[in-house]
């Protein structure tokens, strides 16, 4: 794995207007593989995968000339919540709802998003998460709820070590449970 850290690939997509293609480039090299495990885990049709991979590339690439994409704030956070709104958008011309876990592995581990999107205050709720937690255990967050990633992806993502990614995910779902009871 490079060095060089993803923000910091974005960063300097948007200082070289001249090499932009070259930059992009690189970057959207970087972030490839993980969009598409996770458009593979969701959908599971190659076709459909190549697809979504080819939007949210083409969403992210628009964004970055567009200057929407704040530089001091983490690119991972903001690339998968550009996926995410993708796979939305997929499901809404499948008319399909996202899977649910298993009704026994729901009873033993409840999934928290699904709890914050089964309420009409979500967004509130989600903003309220991101300022309790930090950036940084936002991304956390998102990449273990939303995005099912495992420990040692995040770790690997994030270059953390995973006993620091299991300690921040358990600070981020108490936070998030204490906000749910709230």
């Amino acid at each position: 794995m490079e060095s060089v850290k993803t923000t910091h690939l974005a960063r300097e997509a948007l200082e070289e207007p001249r090499d932009q293609n070259r930059c992009h480039g690189r970057l959207f090299t970087r972030v490839l593989d993980r969009i598409s495990r996770y458009f593979f885990k969701q959908v599971w049709n190659r076709s459909d995968v190549d697809d979504l991979v080819g939007q949210t590339l083409l969403l992210l690439q628009t964004s970055l000339r567009e200057g929407s994409y704040d530089p001091s704030r983490s690119f991972n956070a903001w690339m998968w919540l550009k996926a995410h709104t993708v796979y939305l958008r997929y499901l809404q011309r499948r008319q399909k709802r996202p899977a649910k876990l298993p009704h026994a592995v729901a009873d033993r581990h409840p999934d928290p998003c699904a709890q914050v999107d089964a309420r009409h205050d979500a967004g509130v709720l989600l903003g309220k998460l991101q300022q309790r937690l930090g950036a940084e255990d936002y991304e956390i967050f998102l990449l273990a709820y939303d995005e099912r990633l495992s420990q040692v992806e995040i770790a690997e993502i994030l270059d953390r070590d995973r006993k620091t990614i299991r300690a921040r995910l358990r600070k981020a779902s108490a936070v998030a449970r204490e906000l749910l009871e709230a």
